[in-house]
């Protein structure tokens, strides 16, 4: 079964082994030159989700909670 689509499904914890996924992969990379990371995550997700996960994001930014 696809660990996204478990019943008790932690997007916190599923959030820290990705990025240890990726740190694993990349090191410290990603820090380094964010803006090339910030367009890898972009060509990897697609332009659309990429698109509606930043507005997503900056909504919540904006009452907080991100």
């Amino acid at each position: 079964m696809n660990e996204v689509n478990q019943t008790n499904f932690d997007c916190d914890e599923q959030a820290r082994l990705w990025s240890e996924t990726i740190f694993r992969g990349f090191g410290h990379k990603g820090k380094q030159s964010p803006e090339v990371f910030f367009e890898a995550v972009k060509l990897y997700m697609g332009e659309n989700k990429f698109q509606n996960m930043v507005e997503h994001h900056t909504a919540n930014d904006e009452e907080g909670d991100f």
